[in-house]
């Protein structure tokens, strides 16, 4: 890990508790990013995703629209690999984009999404993200591309103006809520159970 590189100061740092295993603790984070992405794009029930990437932070955004009612929910990854976590996670299909099919999406997700999570960081798929959102829905990035202001730039010329699209970043501004979102998951978890 980085924690023999990192200075942090106390008021960012976290205890966990002692229950938590370092399994469980990695998984924080993530869990956090995608209930915050939601938090950040207005979700509302019944609204539709497409989620781009299927790692730590798109299953995490994936897990938390089912939870809190989203509509359809559609992943895009690079191979087959991971869709049946995707699809156990919550979301209604996985699609590889290596597929050889490039209808394969259209035929998912018929209609615009009501906002699309870019979760991979890969160059160029911020711009992707912004090319799927209908005008007026939220693009939010997981990933950490590099330039998300030229990606969001180059996606809108021609496109649309840049007030119809709110283009938000969540990544790394998830962490001050962990533990409460650690909450919600605990809380929602209960009261599934009861």
């Amino acid at each position: 890990g980085f924690a023999e590189r990192l200075v942090v100061s106390q008021q960012s740092a976290f205890r966990f508790p002692a229950a938590l295993t370092m399994a469980e603790g990695a998984l924080v984070e993530p869990i956090a990013c995608g209930r915050r992405a939601l938090r950040m794009a207005r979700f509302q029930p019944g609204d539709s995703l497409l989620v781009m990437g299927a790692g730590s932070m798109g299953l995490a955004a994936i897990y938390w629209a089912r939870a809190l009612g989203a509509g359809r929910i559609v992943v895009v990854t690079r191979t087959a690999a991971r869709h049946d976590v995707a699809l156990a996670m919550g979301a209604d299909a996985a699609v590889a984009t290596g597929s050889g099919d490039p209808g394969a999406l259209a035929r998912a997700m018929p209609q615009p999404p009501d906002l699309v999570i870019e979760a991979t960081g890969k160059p160029g798929m911020l711009h992707a993200a912004v090319e799927h959102a209908k005008v007026g829905c939220a693009v939010i990035s997981l990933g950490s591309e590099a330039d998300t202001n030229a990606a969001i730039a180059g996606a809108l010329l021609g496109q649309a103006s840049k007030q119809d699209y709110a283009a938000l970043d969540a990544y790394g501004r998830a962490l001050g809520e962990a533990f409460q979102i650690a909450d919600d998951l605990l809380d929602l978890e209960g009261d599934a159970a009861t």
